[in-house]
């Protein structure tokens, strides 16, 4: 069977520069470049009257006068059914699990999900650890699609 590659998307990456103003300080105090990366778009308003700007690696949204990160795994669908019963988990899984989505923050990401001011930046973990047939463990979060580690680095 043969199989047609899906087609190549040209993402453009705008300077520093052209981070609205309404976003530039939610985006330097909470992370930068690090975190968000690059602006990918200029400003947009929803239908809704949400206006967002869209950066590498998250959708800034300002509602009324807060900034708030955007769900967007949510959105693109990385949920997954709760995988953790807390009964069942040891006293270290038991503290980092999360009852309102059912997961528990994997081993590999609990120390910088707790030194990036995780919950805000991240959000909840919405799908439970895994690891590819390559080694790398990754895990998706309500606002990062998902937080990807090899085997030899930090995420």
């Amino acid at each position: 069977m043969v199989t047609t590659p899906p087609p190549s998307v040209t993402v453009v990456r705008r300077s520093i520069d052209q981070i609205d103003v309404r976003f530039r300080t939610t985006w330097e105090s909470r992370g930068g470049l690090a975190i968000f990366g690059l602006p990918i778009s200029q400003v947009r308003t929803r239908r809704d009257g949400t206006v967002i700007q869209i950066f590498e690696r998250a959708r800034l949204e300002l509602r009324g006068s807060d900034v708030q990160i955007g769900l967007i795994a949510v959105e693109l669908g990385y949920s997954r059914s709760p995988s953790a019963n807390p009964d069942d988990l040891d006293d270290d899984d038991r503290t980092w699990y999360r009852p309102e989505t059912g997961h528990v923050i994997g081993a590999p990401f609990r120390s910088y999900w707790s030194g990036s001011d995780g919950l805000l930046i991240f959000g909840l973990p919405i799908a439970p650890l895994s690891i590819d047939d390559d080694g790398r463990e990754s895990q998706c979060f309500e606002r990062a699609s998902c937080i990807i580690r090899t085997s030899n680095a930090a995420p």
